[in-house]
């Protein structure tokens, strides 16, 4: 399977891999930095890019049961955070939780 070619954002500041420094998001994406994983604090973004995303699984967090994707670098592989495919909450649906310690 060919690997898919990475996206550059040229614009402005861009929120980076911890990692690899591979380009995710810009500031202007943040919804909210008002969230927890379970490794500390998180942020909701509207896009994100350069990420592949893992199996749908059903994960009961604080607020209850949500049905996520793992969202991970597409260089390095390391686990970012989250995406909701289906959320109790309308107000997160569609958003991008990223995890503190890795973005």
């Amino acid at each position: 399977m060919p690997v898919p070619a990475r996206r550059f954002i040229e614009q402005g500041r861009m929120i980076g891999c911890r990692k690899c420094h591979t380009h995710l998001s810009t500031p202007e994406q943040l919804i909210s930095r008002d969230f927890r994983a379970a490794n500390g604090p998180a942020s909701l973004y509207r896009q994100v890019t350069n990420v592949w995303e893992g199996p749908r699984q059903e994960r009961l967090m604080s607020t209850g049961l949500h049905s996520v994707r793992d969202l991970h670098c597409l260089t390095c592989d390391i686990t970012l955070g989250w995406r909701y495919v289906r959320s109790c909450f309308h107000s997160v649906l569609g958003g991008v939780y990223g995890d503190e310690s890795a973005v």
